[in-house]
């Protein structure tokens, strides 16, 4: 749960767009003027929804290993983060990290 967490799953649609879209909005034209079926339209935008979803969460994972001390001294608002808070170690974070970018 701690995990889950860290990697914002939870706030799951809200910066994952920063990425989702500009693909999206090159592919469908692309898909278009190439006539791919539309069945591999709908895997293609599955598949990058997926990897956008993996990038976002390595990124937020990556993010609090760097800003640790600084959430944890100065934000009101991170310091109860995961890692922040010491409930998740460096360690854990790095397996975590290198599930997330070998998937």
């Amino acid at each position: 749960r701690v995990l889950i967490e860290l990697t914002r799953i939870p706030w799951f649609p809200v910066e994952n767009d920063l990425v989702l879209w500009p693909f999206a909005l090159g592919f469908l034209p692309a898909a278009y003027h190439g006539e791919l079926p539309m069945n591999e339209v709908v895997k293609g935008i599955l598949f990058y929804l997926l990897l956008s979803t993996l990038m976002h969460c390595a990124a937020c994972v990556i993010n609090d290993m760097l800003d640790c001390d600084f959430d944890r001294k100065l934000v009101q608002r991170t310091k109860d983060q995961p890692f922040a808070s010491g409930v998740v170690t460096k360690k854990e974070a790095s397996i975590l990290l290198a599930v997330l970018i070998a998937a």
